[in-house]
């Protein structure tokens, strides 16, 4: 249970929104209506937290603020759309109670606790919203702190205002620790509890990449900041030079704004200023190996627009005009973007709803009518992900099919399937885990959208194979914990032929030119799956031209030589059926397998032609 108190969720802040205000929309511009409300109204806050009166530099600004890129990456799970406003309204709520408190000269105690308490409070419910806004919270905050130094603030208050900052930072930090800590002191006692998957937020959370490898840390945050400031096709699914010129422009304005105020003293300090501005949203990275979704960046157009605000009303007349037309053209790349990322979603959801009534007509032919009474009992292997004309950004679900998504996910696909009105259901995992000859049919089928990718077993269990690819992922691909691999015979990698020439054929097969005591010697890369495998399935499909043996040579882990009494062979005759037979060997080692294995096709001369080499744990 203490593993789960580390974990950093927003599911209760989201859980209170989809719960009682908006359960279930039917109507999906819902969610995004109400980020949009609660979206302007923490911009509000903010430019009264700037001090910021021109209604032109509020305008221009806006779009940056409200509609940048990164947004849509949040947004697009629907779950994370509310919380995400009201995070920003809280923020900006607390950026200006911030401000009126640093324009007190008396913090005693009495006048300034309310405030602070407000503050802790605001910056607690946007952290629980979104963790992320953590570093939003204190762009927010140390925003006014510039503008004071603009204004002429001492240097002594200054630093004292910065304290505050940073405490109350802190305090809200430490108060939503503490009411997810009581949260999950609730759920653990709940049925509901034994079932919580804390592995995803933990997986985040790699102190130890810091400790033992901080320039690999630095080099990828730097990476994903470079790519998220000038445009980066990663994160945006495009080249957008137009936000390489935005970042720069703001900098150059927050520059010229110190150069007005201190001279060469304040360009310095400007400099270090827009560095820390622009660099805070990337904090999290610190704790996450150099590498956080793109969509987490909640702060990028905070510090965008805050540090635009700063410098736009100091700027020449020359310096606004060019300050416009840079973001006019953000705007207009920001409008591509959104354009590409809308075309996109409709595509995929086309192409998602014509392959479940594919896959449904497929079903209904080997089943019968699809009953609303009787569920039909699917399984999936594979996933096939979508033709789109555009690139997508990395890591969002933009464009994501739900045939495609957790590499191939049983659970989301059904459950999609039902949502369109098809009656089909997932096998358990327990189900799917118990039958090491179904993963063995599903290795033979053929993928989608051939005739045979739709299969039934006798039990009536309709398979699914969707594409070749049999990588699982972490707990809800097509079967957990199992090894298979099948030697890549078109080009000479991970294998070498002794006492033989090899040559790849057009057809996908090896040509063996075989003399006395040849052999195949190749290995898998799967060296930790192999030391837990003890039962091991070889198949083979070979053609030869005499009667001959064909033996298999395996090792245990630590082993270094391979044993006559480590190998099984079988007898072999060439067949009629085009040469090609097929032969299957089933190896036990009750100390696992090492990762090196030796095949003798043959052991007199003779040409000899390998078709296929697979290897397939049947047992652990």
């Amino acid at each position: 249970k203490s593993k789960h108190f580390r974990v950093s969720v927003s599911c209760f802040v989201n859980f209170l929104f989809e719960k009682y205000l908006i359960p279930r929309p039917v109507m999906p511009f819902v969610p995004l209506a109400l980020f949009g409300v609660l979206v302007v109204s923490g911009y509000i806050f903010l430019l009264k937290s700037l001090r910021v009166t021109t209604a032109g530099s509020a305008l221009l600004f806006f779009p940056i603020f409200c509609a940048f890129p990164t947004w849509s990456l949040l947004t697009a799970f629907q779950a994370n759309t509310p919380p995400a406003g009201l995070a920003v309204l809280a923020c900006g709520y607390a950026s200006w109670l911030f401000r009126q408190g640093c324009e007190q000269d008396d913090l005693s105690l009495s006048r300034s606790a309310p405030s602070a308490l407000a503050i802790i409070v605001a910056g607690a419910v946007a952290i629980g919203c979104y963790q992320s806004f953590l570093l939003f919270l204190a762009i927010t905050l140390f925003l006014p702190l510039v503008t004071l130094a603009r204004e002429g603030q001492s240097v002594v208050r200054l630093g004292r205002d910065l304290r505050r900052a940073l405490l109350l930072l802190i305090a809200a930090g430490a108060v939503y620790a503490g009411v997810q800590r009581l949260f999950f002191s609730w759920l653990m006692t709940s049925a509901a509890g034994a079932n919580l998957n804390a592995d995803y937020i933990l997986g985040y959370v790699r102190f130890e990449t810091l400790l033992t490898s901080p320039l690999m840390v630095l080099r990828h945050l730097l990476g994903e900041a470079l790519a998220v400031y000038l445009g980066g096709d990663p994160v945006y699914g495009m080249t957008a030079p137009a936000f390489a010129l935005l970042t720069l422009f703001v900098v150059a304005a927050a520059v010229w704004s110190g150069w007005l105020r201190w001279g060469v003293r304040g360009v310095i300090l400007a400099v270090i200023g827009s560095g820390i501005v622009l660099a805070l949203p990337f904090g999290l990275n610190l704790m996450s190996g150099g590498q956080m979704p793109f969509r987490s960046f909640v702060g990028v157009p905070v510090a965008l627009t805050g540090l635009g605000l700063i410098g736009f009303s100091v700027l020449p007349t020359w310096g606004r005009r060019v300050g416009s037309l840079v973001l006019i053209a953000s705007l207009l790349t920001m409008l591509q973007i959104e354009g590409r990322y809308n075309a996109t979603r409709s595509l995929v959801a086309l192409q998602d709803q014509q392959l479940a009534s594919a896959l449904a007509r497929r079903i209904a032919v080997l089943v019968g009518p699809l009953s609303l009474k009787y569920p039909v009992k699917v399984d999936v292997f594979g996933w096939r992900p979508p033709s789109l004309p555009y690139a997508r950004a990395d890591g969002s679900t933009v464009g994501a099919s739900f045939f495609e998504w957790d590499q191939g996910n049983p659970y989301r696909i059904t459950a999609y399937m039902r949502l369109l009105g098809y009656n089909v259901v997932a096998l358990s995992p327990e189900e799917r885990l118990a039958h090491a000859e179904r993963l063995k049919r599903f290795l033979r089928m053929p993928p989608w959208p051939a005739p045979d990718s739709v299969q039934q077993e006798p039990n009536g269990t309709v398979l699914i194979k969707l594409s070749e690819d049999i990588k699982p992922s972490d707990g809800n691909s097509n079967i957990v914990n199992f090894f298979y691999y099948r030697v890549d015979l078109k080009e000479e990698r991970g294998w070498i032929i002794n006492n033989g020439v090899g040559i790849s054929s057009i057809n996908e097969y090896l040509v063996i030119k075989a003399q006395n005591d040849v052999n195949f010697i190749f290995q898998t890369g799967a060296v930790d799956q192999l030391k837990q495998c003890k039962k091991l399935e070889v198949h083979i499909q070979i053609a030869i031209e005499r009667p001959d043996l064909v033996q298999i040579f395996y090792k245990r882990p630590d082993q270094a030589e391979f044993r006559e009494e480590q190998s099984l062979q079988s007898a072999i005759s060439p067949s009629s059926a085009n040469g090609w037979q097929e032969v299957s060997f089933e190896i036990e080692s009750g100390s696992g397998f090492a990762d090196s294995f030796r095949l003798d096709p043959v052991n007199q001369q003779q040409r000899v032609r390998l078709g296929l080499v697979e290897l397939f744990c049947s047992g652990q």
